[in-house]
């Protein structure tokens, strides 16, 4: 038995360093013989299996050991999102070819799971009783076939033009090649349903039962778990280990026996399956590597703990013998405390008075700083109120194009509002107009001195939004004073002569209202920095009375 095993351990590690994914498998007597029983059939001529067992028996594993065994090539349908009828053909067809064209010889696993239509197993029969499946070929693929078997014919001295002849070539060479491994669970109606159906699954397969594992299988997974895998338990003795194993093995048969009982009660089956071990090995190595980390954490705080008291005893010592050595100098610590004290006691008179003077010198400046916060507050209402008009004079002006102020100074005679407009506009600028009339009857015409100021449109455009608008004179605002109150120079009345003269009136009456406003903010932002000042004042002499309170602080702290 131990030379079986080691030989078939060597097949195993053969086929995980050949190919890809590796198959961790435990070759245990029983898996042995189903492997030695699915060789023979594959070295048989039109061999073919089926493998009767539940799922996590081994049946797929096992198979690919024993092709690569026998030294055969493995096909499977590789199922998809998207698989069709049509894919399973072309599969099917590249199959065909390659062991009756190319000489392959190879191994076709197909598994019941991948029975989306039923005309799959029809296929599959027919390959079974015949190696053949009707029109699953085209003329290229029957030219191609035919040529092939002409070649082979002749290479043994066959000589033959038939196609029907040649074709029966390529059949036998297809059953000498191509062996079918059916996968199938014994389990449900629908498998008895499909061996009535179909009886060439029995009648031309040679049947191999997957059972339930032995003991010897189920201890021998156990073990390999508990050395090699996640469950390794590397400190455990073999008796600690035999015993687990023995424990793990025993619930699985109890409850291997307790389904029979389930079946005589209730007369319903409850299959256990190799996969309900993997999966009971699964979660005991959950539950062994969460108590180890349990375990582990335990003892790490157990001996931090131990570790902290032997420090602290150690430390208590080396404090007793220290105190023992200072006995003398803390007597005379004692007396030079005393004295401290009494020093303390004296400076802690005057750091009261300190801190009294503090006290009334925040509250000071709390009061100043309450002063300048109302101040500011009053002379930011009344800027509230002249600001809007101004800002929206400004959106205006800016809103103007170049173009549309020369447009303006285009007028050789322009409307009355315009000309009213732009008489302001020269008051504002300081241009005097030009006098026109008779000697003597001389009048004043302010639209040829507009035109001057227009045509030069972008630096009047510069002119209004840079206004110093905080040093307007008395003597302009006593000059646009009349215009003010004129019904002619009021926004609405402009906006209906010329929309750039607009923006022009509403600055005007902007720079009127911010001037009057600030007659009454300026002697509040007066107050307010005569407040600020004397509030810098006040905050220096509290903080220069602070400092001098920290340092006294600091020297008791010192002495102390």
């Amino acid at each position: 038995i131990n030379a079986e095993y080691m030989e078939m351990q060597e097949y195993l590690d053969d086929y995980n360093r050949d190919f890809s994914p590796p198959m961790a498998l435990i070759m245990f007597m029983d898996a042995i013989e189903h492997v030695v029983r699915i060789c023979r059939v594959l070295r048989q001529y039109n061999g073919h299996l089926l493998l009767l067992g539940t799922g996590g028996s081994g049946r797929k594993s096992l198979t690919k050991l024993a092709v690569m065994i026998c030294e055969l090539e493995l096909f499977q349908i590789e199922l998809t999102k998207n698989f069709s009828f049509s894919d399973w053909r072309d599969g099917i067809r590249s199959l065909l070819l390659n062991v009756g064209v190319e000489d392959k010889q190879m191994a076709f696993l197909f598994s019941d799971t991948q029975i989306i239509q039923p005309s799959y197993l029809d296929d599959v029969s027919n390959l079974l009783n015949s190696a053949d499946i009707p029109n699953i070929f085209d003329p290229t693929d029957i030219e191609n076939i035919n040529s092939a078997m002409r070649t082979l014919c002749s290479i043994e001295g066959v000589i033959t033009s038939s196609k029907m002849a040649l074709y029966s070539r390529f059949l036998k060479r297809v059953k000498t090649n191509l062996h079918v491994v059916l996968t199938f669970s014994p389990i449900g109606e629908l498998f008895r349903t499909r061996m009535r159906n179909f009886p060439s699954l029995v009648n031309c397969c040679t049947l191999d039962w997957f059972e339930i594992w032995p003991e010897d299988a189920l201890s021998s997974v156990a073990q390999n778990a508990l050395e090699k895998g996640t469950m390794a338990m590397p400190e455990t003795t073999t008796s600690q280990m035999d015993s687990v194993i023995h424990m793990l093995v025993l619930i699985h048969q109890t409850v291997l026996k307790a389904t029979d009982r389930f079946l005589t009660e209730t007369k319903r089956y409850y299959y256990v399956t190799p996969t309900n071990f993997l999966s009971m090995l699964e979660a005991f190595s959950v539950l062994l590597f969460d108590k180890n980390k349990e375990t582990q954490s335990q003892k790490t705080r157990l001996l931090t703990g131990l570790e902290k008291i032997y420090q602290t005893e150690s430390q208590v010592e080396d404090l007793r013998q220290m105190l023992k050595e200072s006995q003398p100098i803390l007597l005379q610590t004692q007396e030079e405390i005393a004295e401290m004290m009494e020093r303390m006691s004296k400076d802690k008179i005057g750091a009261d008075e300190k801190r009294a003077h503090i006290v009334h010198e925040e509250l000071k400046v709390s009061e100043k700083a309450d002063e300048c916060a109302q101040i500011k507050a009053a002379a930011q209402e009344g800027l509230d109120e002249a600001l809007p008009a101004l800002d929206n004079a400004i959106k205006w002006l800016k809103n103007l194009k170049v173009k549309d102020i020369q447009e303006v100074a285009k007028y050789q005679n322009p409307p009355e509002g315009v000309k009213f407009v732009m008489e302001v506009v020269c008051k504002m600028k300081g241009i005097t107009p030009k006098k026109v009339g008779d000697v003597g009857k001389k009048k004043e015409d302010w639209w040829e001195a507009s035109r001057q100021l227009l045509a030069n449109a972008s630096e009047l455009m510069n002119f209004m939004l840079t206004f110093d608008k905080d040093n307007i004179s008395d003597t302009l605002i006593n000059k646009i004073t009349p215009y003010i109150k004129d019904e002619r120079f009021q926004p609405n009345k402009v906006r209906e002569v010329s929309v750039p003269c607009t923006a022009m009136c509403q600055w005007v009456h902007a720079m009127y209202k911010y001037y009057h406003v600030n007659l009454e903010v300026a002697p509040k932002r007066a107050a307010l920095v005569q407040a600020e000042a004397e509030l810098s004042r006040v905050n220096s002499e509290l903080i220069e009375t602070r400092n001098s309170l920290k340092k006294k602080k600091k020297k008791k702290k010192k002495n102390t």
